[in-house]
Parts: C-alpha cells; structure tokens; sequence
C-alpha cells in the first residue's frame, strides 16, 4: 500500500495501476484485493506454475530426460503453450534466452566454451587483472550471455 519503504518492492508503480492519487489507489487496490479473497481460493492461481501444469516433477523430469524442453519463465504462472504465447504476444523479447535455454546451453556453459575458444582458465577469469586475453573473455560472455 506503500506506507512501508521496502528496496525490494516499487510500491508507486504498482499503485500507479490503481489510481492516479495515493489516497485513491490505495482504496482501490484494498477493494481489489478483498474481491479477489472474497472468490476463495483459486486454481489457477496456486501451486506451482509449470511444475504442476506439467504433470508434477517426476513428468517434468521424465521429459527432461526424454530431450523434450518446456518453454518456462519466472515472471509467468502457466504451462508451457500458456507461456509460449505470452511470450510471443509480447513481442518475445525472451527469444533468444529461451533457445539457448531450449538448447541446454546456461551461464557455465557460455563461460566454459569461451574460455576453451580463447585458450584460458575459467579460474582467470574471477582474479583482479587487466589482462587483455581475460577482458576479451570477460566482453565475450557478456556479451552472448545478454
């Protein structure tokens, strides 16, 4: 409601979607979240996203394990086709991470592999230097990593 100050938390811009005073954003957010917890508890809305829209670990882990990736975003509650199509919709700034992702390629694999193509250490790559080669692998990682 953002009477409370919390860095984790951007109270004006969530309130902003409510009202364009303070007073009556925080009556309407109140009376929002009253209907909403006036409908009870909501299906759609517990649980554990794709893990339960999956089948459950063990199927999650079974098509993992099967070579079959399911599209997932921490930001959006759903199945895969529900996120699939959210992220489209939205003009799928996720596309190239979800590729990657689909591909089974992470943040040590990017670090492993440009480390093997410029010849150096991953254990460089933490020490305080300047040397040219690790800079170089440092930009190279952030830069396919982004």
């Amino acid at each position: 409601m953002g009477k409370r100050r919390r860095p984790w938390q951007d109270a004006d811009d969530v309130l902003g979607f409510f009202g364009g005073r303070l007073s009556e954003a925080r009556r309407n957010l109140n009376a929002h979240v009253r209907n909403w917890s006036a409908k009870g508890r909501c299906h759609e809305l517990t649980g554990g996203g794709l893990i339960r829209s999956a089948g459950g670990w063990r199927a999650v882990k079974e098509a993992y394990r099967a070579g079959i990736r399911l599209a997932s975003d921490e930001c959006i509650l759903g199945s895969s086709e529900f996120v699939e199509a959210t992220l489209k919709h939205a003009g799928e700034v996720c596309k190239r991470r979800m590729r990657m992702q689909s591909a089974g390629i992470d943040l040590p694999a990017v670090i492993a592999a440009a480390c093997r193509y410029l010849g150096i250490e991953e254990k460089e790559l933490a020490r305080p230097t300047r040397h040219v080669e690790i800079a170089r692998a440092r930009a190279l990682i952030s830069y396919v990593a982004t």
